[in-house]
């Protein structure tokens, strides 16, 4: 493990946190997850280096407007709370947001993509000195892949900037905090009910189609939003193993296809043909079970 030292600017590390020696910036993954290769790790500096050199030369503010250092003690629970405050202070509140790279990218957050080995799914390092943070993601991921990640690094970054690997400590804290918050972050409970509301669909009624078509709205993958659904009690255990069969169906088929697209929708009057489409067909089941 790297010696915890000073960085560049002369402020030191949280309690327990690790100083990547190339880039001089903190690691905000726990010291027990995927150790990067020295390759992989002179080439994120080099990014680091070659991003603070043209905002320099742009003038350009160094800091995100995003809220990344929190005053409170975090637990591993604290992950949805935490997605709710950055959240806020996006101006979002619990609307649905498909574009999170671009309102991210917006507030200054430094995000990169480049190749990265496919046993690191993103990675992201906290630079002290300007508050803000630099997150790596996959170039070959999906886009709604990359969301995923770019959410779950931001929450990286603030179990960092908050206090170091103390109290959320571990893989499995850690990763609990972290999945929790990019769900929270991505598909807020409000705006997941209320999508279910609209669509007027119950635990038993949504459909393959309903599932593609809702799930667009956030920008995420059917397999995150439908374990949302679950998670809300707003989809059926017999639909759910449906669903990730399908899921899985796909994937194996087109290990390198993106994610199913849900029907082409152009205007309320295709999607309401869609919905009573989609109803018909699901009354038809419910009448043959």
């Amino acid at each position: 493990m790297p010696e915890a030292a000073a960085t560049g600017g002369g402020r030191q590390p949280a309690p327990n946190a690790v100083v990547e020696p190339f880039s001089g910036l903190w690691q905000v993954h726990a010291p027990d997850e995927t150790l990067l290769t020295t390759g992989l790790r002179k080439a994120m500096a080099k990014h680091v280096r070659e991003i603070k050199a043209l905002e320099r030369e742009a003038g350009i503010p160094t800091a995100t407007t995003l809220p990344l250092s929190f005053p409170q003690a975090m637990s591993a629970a604290s992950g949805p709370y935490l997605a709710r405050c950055v959240r806020e202070a996006c101006g979002l509140g619990a609307a649905a947001v498909v574009e999170i790279t671009a309102l991210l990218e917006g507030k200054g957050l430094r995000i990169v993509r480049m190749e990265l080995p496919k046993d690191v799914g993103s990675w992201a390092l906290y630079d002290p000195d300007d508050r803000n943070a630099f997150v790596f993601l996959p170039t070959a991921a999906t886009d709604e892949r990359r969301r995923f990640r770019l959410a779950y690094e931001l929450a990286n970054t603030i179990r960092c900037a908050t206090g170091g690997f103390a109290p959320v400590s571990g893989r499995a804290s850690s990763r609990k905090f972290s999945r929790e918050f990019a769900a929270a972050f991505l598909l807020p409970e409000e705006a997941v009910r209320e999508t279910a509301f609209q669509l007027g669909t119950t635990p038993k009624t949504w459909t393959w189609e309903l599932l593609l078509l809702a799930k667009a709205r956030f920008g995420v993958s059917a397999e995150t939003f439908a374990y949302r659904l679950d998670e809300f009690g707003l989809l059926s255990r017999s639909a759910l193993r449906e669903f990730l069969r399908r899921l899985h169906d796909h994937y194996d088929a087109h290990p390198d296809a993106p994610e199913p697209r849900p029907p082409a929708v152009d205007g309320r009057l295709a999607l309401c043909r869609t919905l009573a489409k989609t109803r018909a067909r699901a009354t038809e089941h419910g009448r043959g079970t």
